[in-house]
């Protein structure tokens, strides 16, 4: 940018330089993966995190809420998403399809599941400058379901002990373990 003169004074613009970077794999299965850009400029100032998922054909992304609120873009396939809405509500299913845009809210529990013959793609932005995160500038989705994984990923129930389900789900600890 440069300079410029405001008020008989000179000041500098403020600058704001974008790179192009190719988004890091962060998670990769059967069903699909999830890439994210991590040392982007938006990121690194806390801004939003952003994220490119790809859902293989006739597979599933798994419920999860998240911390943010966020935009998905679907860039290319369909697909059948479900949004889970709170007190009692029915959830609120529909088709998806390339060019769409969708907001989610922040607590919002979502899945995505591709109905198509080809690979369903998107983008997601999450806003992680919201002040009702409390000074927690990162993302994170939570699974409802699904196997813990080397990057941490997996159900919520993955936080809790072994003794702790057993007794929940009224089971022998040694009937719901797989060792």
């Amino acid at each position: 940018m440069g300079e410029r003169a405001r008020g008989g004074a000179k000041c500098r613009e403020h600058e704001m330089k974008f790179e192009a970077l190719q988004a890091e794999s962060i998670f990769e299965s059967d069903g699909g993966r999830i890439r994210q850009w991590r040392s982007s400029m938006m990121t690194r100032m806390g801004l939003m995190d952003a994220r490119i998922v790809t859902v293989n054909e006739k597979s599933l992304l798994l419920p999860q809420y998240a911390n943010a609120h966020r935009v998905l873009i679907v860039l290319s396939g369909r697909a059948c998403m479900g949004l889970m809405l709170p007190l009692g509500t029915e959830a609120h299913i529909r088709n998806i399809n390339k060019g769409e845009v969708i907001a989610v809210p922040r607590g919002m529990p979502l899945w995505i599941q591709n109905v198509g013959n080809e690979e369903m793609t998107f983008l997601t932005f999450a806003n992680i400058r919201d002040p009702m995160m409390h000074g927690c500038h990162t993302y994170e989705a939570f699974h409802l379901a699904g196997a813990q994984t080397e990057h941490g990923m997996g159900g919520i129930l993955h936080g809790f002990s072994r003794d702790m389900l057993a007794d929940a789900m009224d089971v022998d600890e040694r009937t719901e373990s797989a060792d």
